[in-house]
């Protein structure tokens, strides 16, 4: 027997052994699927909690739905999270208990999260970097938190959308700009990233039009296009769009969620201080002070047309992230623009072309962002049952289906 026969029988076994092959073969295709299969085991054995409880509901509800509702319902524009609802109908005759679905589910999100880290590390050579290039390369992994995956049709599209702009980036190949306009399908609040494909055609990756976005997106502040939103409103009437705009973008609505939100971040442990903590500091501080300090040094620190064409693309994230902070649950779509930002500052950092206050900078960063990403990792153990370390495919299988 082989070592990967070897391997991948230890996970059937032992799931949880994938994670630790996965990251010692993670240069190899088998390495790669074994982490998406970890994913799609975490989803089979996790506990619907918070969002993931509202997520098996629907799944229940919607599985005796038929393929035509749903579909009415998508191309309707009245559903949200159209993949979702499709997943639901279409698997849930067959699979007839939630934990199937949200292996899938968490596959999913495994796969573009595994691809797009994969790409990360293909496009430098971590092997030759320094104990702090480690750190900071790992820092970057956890960056992206699975706890995200609560959320799954917002997330997951997300990861969808950061997957194909780093492929554009490095390809130029417009297909990637085309396929983000499927990432509406996955939730319905991803429409306003249509923004940068349509961005980028026009103005070709140039630096300055992506300052000019991010000027007028930071500075005009939410207040004022509020009425141009509510005059056109009728043309949205009944759809999803006038739905979420209804529940997060009004200011009664915005107050509403505030304060529910304030109300339940007030009940925070240690643990979930401390990853807030982390969380603004990192994402709302250091990395927009980290692209500014870019944009002073580019001709030094953006030294190939990829880190060019990344910078304007992080720009322009920025931008669109900071107008979304008008909205309730706004903070959201910091993600995007943040992970893009810290990976800028790897990829720069791999270069090995940087000043000392870049490189200083850096070492600000870059505990913050690891001290960030293994808070957010902790506090994933809500969602994570004892199955999930200690169980397998077949025992769970057996169990789920005679419960």
């Amino acid at each position: 027997m082989n070592k990967k026969n070897a391997l991948f029988l230890l996970f059937l076994v032992w799931p949880f052994s994938g994670l630790i092959s996965g990251v010692k073969y993670f240069e190899y295709p088998f390495g790669r699927r074994l982490l998406v299969m970890f994913f799609a085991f975490m989803g089979l054995t996790s506990l619907p909690v918070g969002d993931l409880d509202r997520y098996k509901e629907r799944f229940y509800f919607e599985s005796d739905m038929s393929l035509s509702e749903a579909f009415g319902y998508v191309f309707g524009f009245v559903e949200g999270k159209s993949f979702v609802l499709l997943g639901n109908v279409f698997f849930g005759p067959i699979l007839s208990f939630h934990n199937f679905i949200f292996a899938i589910y968490f596959g999913f999100f495994g796969y573009f999260l595994v691809q797009t880290i994969y790409q990360i590390h293909k496009y430098v050579n971590v092997k030759k970097h320094s104990l702090f290039g480690d750190v900071f390369f790992i820092s970057v992994i956890l960056f992206y938190s699975i706890r995200t995956i609560g959320n799954f049709a917002f997330f997951s599209g997300l990861i969808f959308i950061i997957y194909h702009l780093f492929n554009y980036t490095k390809s130029l190949n417009k297909k990637h700009l085309y396929l983000l306009g499927i990432a509406p399908f996955f939730h319905v609040g991803l429409i306003v990233f249509l923004i940068i494909p349509v961005f980028i055609l026009l103005f070709k990756n140039k630096i300055i039009p992506s300052i000019i976005f991010f000027i007028l997106f930071s500075l005009v502040p939410f207040n004022s296009i509020l009425p141009f939103v509510q005059s056109n409103n009728s043309i949205l009437e009944g759809t999803a769009v006038e739905s979420k705009y209804q529940s997060y973008g009004t200011s009664d609505a915005k107050e509403r969620m505030d304060l529910r939100y304030e109300i339940r971040n007030a009940g925070h442990n240690w643990k979930l201080r401390t990853l807030e903590i982390f969380d603004f500091f990192a994402k709302r501080i250091l990395i927009p002070f980290g692209l500014f300090l870019v944009f002073i040094y580019r001709k030094k620190l953006l030294s190939n047309s990829t880190l060019k064409v990344f910078f304007s693309i992080c720009i322009l994230l920025l931008g669109l992230s900071n107008q979304m902070l008008y909205f309730s649950q706004g903070e959201r779509y910091v993600y995007i623009s943040s992970f893009f930002g810290i990976v800028l500052f790897f990829l720069i950092f791999s270069t090995n072309r940087f000043n000392t206050i870049f490189l200083n900078y850096l070492k600000i960063l870059v505990p913050v962002s690891l001290g960030y990403g293994v808070m957010a990792l902790i506090a994933t153990h809500e969602i994570m049952s004892i199955y999930f370390f200690v169980s397998n495919f077949f025992i769970e299988f057996v169990r789920i289906t005679m419960s």
